[in-house]
């Protein structure tokens, strides 16, 4: 129910690839849907990315839809790169969505992060 940080890739702020991923949906298991909207995501899209002490703020720079076995997108980075990583198309499953995006800014976290998915409360 929540999205996964890759074992081995960068944290927020480091300069290096941040990979994590999460479910599109899991109609069978019921192991959430953490990425449902994640196909309706735009370039220039904004993406914030909360940890305990700072906010990180990312631009949408690529979107791709690639074979599982094209790995290569969680390869590291010589500069601070999020790619966000889930299977589509729903209920086929038989693809990966990537985005990509680059940071824009980072600010102390003195607020807790949204916990709904109501687009209309979070623009």
């Amino acid at each position: 129910h929540a999205v996964g940080h890759h074992d081995g890739s960068a944290n927020p702020g480091e300069p290096d690839n941040i990979i994590m991923s999460g479910h599109i949906s899991s109609p069978l298991k019921g192991e959430g849907s953490v990425f449902k909207r994640l196909p309706q995501l735009k370039l220039e899209a904004e993406v914030v990315l909360y940890t305990e002490k700072r906010v990180y703020r990312y631009r949408v720079v690529e979107t791709k839809v690639i074979k599982p076995e094209q790995i290569e997108v969680m390869d590291p980075t010589p500069y601070p790169i999020l790619t966000l990583i889930t299977c589509v198309p729903d209920w086929v499953y038989s693809h990966r969505l990537i985005v990509i995006a680059e940071p824009v800014s980072q600010e102390d976290n003195i607020d807790e992060p949204p916990l709904d998915d109501d687009p209309k409360k979070h623009p």
